[in-house]
This record gives structure tokens, sequence and C-alpha cells, in this order.
């Protein structure tokens, strides 16, 4: 049994690891929001306030199709890989195999769909087929977030948090 000083003192010491972590997650989230209000400025000055809506629809598109096509399949894995890497390794892995190919296939069919119709594409979103040539790599973009988005989550389950960093 450790003593009620030891217990406070252990107490204070993980208070203070917490608040530590707690004001550099703050510090870094207000300088990443802080960098990109300064990034949106000095594009749309770039670009010039049309053809900047048209870069805030691209990107806002890939976004939501990338977390379409994702099927959330990372949050899944991450769930599963922490619960079952020590118990079950097989299973585990079962899970890894399945949202990796489910995730591969369904960006790879998001990659083929923009690759075969980027004209119609470009008239839905911009009603100008003139930007057809932004949609195939778009569409890459979608397939890279994907599989990027699957494999930052599986390093969550294996709690490989220094990786990340």
């Amino acid at each position: 049994m450790t003593s009620p000083v030891a217990q406070t003192a252990e107490r204070a010491g993980i208070v203070r690891l917490w608040l530590h972590g707690l004001t550099w997650t703050v510090l870094s989230a207000g300088i990443e929001r802080v960098v990109a209000v300064v990034q949106t400025v000095v594009i749309a000055r770039i670009l010039g306030i049309e053809d900047y809506g048209r870069y805030g629809l691209i990107f806002s598109t890939i976004g939501l199709v990338a977390s379409i096509a994702g099927f959330q399949l990372g949050t899944t894995a991450t769930a599963y890989i922490a619960r079952y890497r020590h118990s079950d390794p097989g299973a585990a892995a079962g899970v890894i195999l399945l949202a990796e190919g489910l995730s591969l296939v369904t960006a790879l069919a998001g990659l083929a769909v923009t690759a075969i119709a980027p004209e119609q594409i470009a008239t839905w979103l911009f009603k100008q087929p003139s930007y057809a040539d932004v949609v195939i790599p778009a569409g890459l973009l979608i397939m890279f977030s994907v599989v990027a988005g699957l494999l930052k989550k599986k390093l969550q389950g294996f709690e490989a948090f220094r990786t990340l960093a």
C-alpha cells in the first residue's frame, strides 16, 4: 500500500502531465488554424475569387467523397486492432486485411470513375467541362486520402502514437 502523501503526489504528477499535454494540443491547434487562415487569404488573392471558389469546391468534394469511400473502416479497424491485437492476433489481422482490401477497392473504383468520366464530373461540379483536367488529380487525392486514413487508424489501433507523431 502506498501512503496518502505518495498517492497525492502521483495524482499531482498526472494532472501536471495532462495539463502539459493539453497546453501543447491547444497551442498546436491554434497555430494550425492561424496558418490555415493565412493560407486561405494567400490562395484567394493568387487565384481570384471565382477560381478560389472552384478550389474550395474541389477540396470540399474530395473530403466528402474520401470520407464516404472509406466507409469508416479505419475507425472499425482501430477498435478491433486495439481489442484483439494481444488476445486474438488472427482476428486483428483479418480485420486489417478486410479493411485494407475494401478501402483499396473503393478508392480504385472512385479513381476509375474519375478517369472514365472527367468531363461529366466537371460539368456536374462546375457546369463547365473545361475543368476536367482537375478531376483526375482529385481522384488521386481521394484514393490517397482513403488509404492514408486507414493506415493512420491502424497505427492508432496498435497504439503506435510515437510513429504517428
